[in-house]
C-alpha cells in the first residue's frame, strides 16, 4: 500500500489517500523495491521529509512531467543502441514520451489481462479532467464504490502491468 498525503486535483483540503499495488508486476518490476528506493533517496540522500514528490533542482518548486522528457527521450536512445531486438524495424523514437506513453502503455498492458470494468474504475480521473472543472459525470458505480471493497481489484490491475 503506497499512502499519500496531500491536495489531490479535484479535491479541497488536504487528504490521506492510499493507493493498493502488487509487489511485483507480470513484467517482473519489482514495485516495493522502487518505491522504497524512491523514499529513502527522498529522506536519506535529499534530507526531505515533506513537499512535493518530484521537484525542480531547487528542491521545493513541483516538477512537472515534461521536465523529465529529455532524460526519457535521451535513455530511450541509449537503450534502443544497446539492445536494438526491443524496437520494432522503422519506430518512430519522437513518437516516446512520458506524457503519452505511460497513459497508453498502462491501458494496453491490462487489456485482456484485467476486465474493462477494472480498467475503467482505475483511470476514472479521465471523467474528472474531461470535466474540466465542472462535476464529473460518473457512474453511479463509480460514485458508490467503497474503496475497501475494490483493494483486490485496483492490485489484480497493477499485477498485469
Amino acid at each position: 500500500m503506497i499512502t499519500l498525503y496531500g491536495r489531490f486535483k479535484g479535491e479541497t483540503g488536504f487528504r490521506w489517500h492510499c493507493l493498493p499495488i502488487s509487489d511485483m508486476s507480470a513484467s517482473k518490476i519489482p514495485f516495493r523495491k522502487w518505491i522504497a528506493t524512491l523514499l529513502h533517496r527522498r529522506s536519506a540522500v535529499q534530507g526531505r521529509r515533506e513537499g512535493w514528490l518530484f521537484v525542480k533542482r531547487d528542491g521545493r518548486t513541483r516538477a512537472q512531467i515534461r521536465d523529465y522528457d529529455g532524460d526519457f527521450s535521451h535513455y530511450m536512445e541509449v537503450l534502443r543502441e544497446s539492445r536494438p531486438e526491443l524496437f520494432s524495424v522503422g519506430t518512430l523514437m519522437e513518437h516516446f514520451s512520458l506524457r503519452r506513453s505511460m497513459r497508453r502503455g498502462a491501458v494496453l498492458m491490462t487489456t485482456g489481462k484485467v476486465a474493462s470494468t477494472i480498467v475503467n474504475m482505475i483511470n476514472r480521473w479521465r471523467t474528472k479532467e474531461g470535466a474540466k472543472g465542472s462535476a464529473p459525470g460518473l457512474s453511479m458505480e463509480q460514485t458508490y464504490t467503497n474503496m475497501r471493497d475494490v483493494i483486490h481489484l485496483m492490485i489484480q490491475y497493477s499485477k498485469a502491468l
